[in-house]
Order: structure tokens, then sequence, then C-alpha cells
């Protein structure tokens, strides 16, 4: 499972946060109008699970929602 982040933040005020703030997922800066152009998303925290083949499996603001996919794609692997 990979998980990464998509920010807003430019590179080097993104290096910067990173080293008072651990976070165990890769962050990518400077992906604001690709997250607002071509995603529609604009509220933060939004998490969207992608499964092995691509395919779009969930995007959601709500935890809840994205706890009850990763538990159904991770009850298929077994």
């Amino acid at each position: 499972m990979l998980f990464l982040s998509l920010a807003f933040d430019k590179a080097d005020s993104l290096r910067n946060f990173l080293q008072k703030t651990v976070f165990n997922y890769r962050i990518i800066p400077e992906k604001e109008t690709y997250l607002l152009n071509t995603l529609s998303i604009s509220e933060y925290p939004t998490h969207i699970i992608i499964n092995r083949e691509g395919v779009v499996l969930k995007i959601s603001e709500n935890l809840d929602d994205i706890i009850n996919v990763l538990k159904i794609e991770l009850a298929k692997e077994n």
C-alpha cells in the first residue's frame, strides 16, 4: 500500500514544514492546479483510494468512508 499527499505548498515551504512535522508518506508539492482543475478537489483533507489497476475506488473527505473501502480492498487480498 502506498500513501501519497498532493500539496498546494511550494517545495521550499513544504520542506521547512516537514523538518518539524513527521509524515510516514511521500508529499508532492505544488499540485494546486491538478487538484483543483483535474480532480475538482478543493476541500482539505480529501482522501482518494486507487486500486492496483489504477481505478479510483473512492474520493471522500470522510475518513470513515475511506476506512471502509480500505477494509473491503484488503479483504480481497486475503
